[in-house]
Parts: structure tokens; sequence; C-alpha cells
């Protein structure tokens, strides 16, 4: 794992405490970590990061789909 996958998994875990207390998805200010995000859009692993860190699905723009509580290591 990288530096921006790292970075991003933080990211991920912001925007689900956001989610939860009904705010809007924090900007991704992190070329790196917007590209780690591209590179793993659609695929299964960025849905079981989305999951794992911030509690929902995302569908191939990136936009929160469908809100779900999961808990795991990820």
């Amino acid at each position: 794992m990288n530096t921006a996958t790292t970075e991003l998994r933080r990211f991920l875990t912001i925007t689900g405490h956001r989610f939860n207390n009904s705010q809007s998805a924090p900007e991704m200010f992190s070329p790196a970590e917007d590209a780690a995000w591209h590179e793993l859009l659609g695929t299964p692993a960025c849905t079981t990061l989305c999951l794992c860190r911030a509690g929902t699905t995302t569908d191939a723009t990136g936009v929160r789909a469908s809100p779900g509580a999961t808990s795991g290591t990820c």
C-alpha cells in the first residue's frame, strides 16, 4: 500500500463520519489521492474499501449511491 492509498483510506473514513452526521463529502484536494481513487473506481477493491471506510458504496462517478453500515478491518 502506498501513501496515496493510505491517505485515501483516511479520506473515506472522514467521509463516512460526515455522512453519518448528514453532511456532504469533503473535497478531495490531493492529486495523489484523486489518482488512487480513479484507479480503484469500478473495482471490487473500491467497493470493499468504501464499505469498510465510509460505510457506503459508490457508483462509477464516485457519487454516494447507497447508505449502509459495515464493520470490519480494511
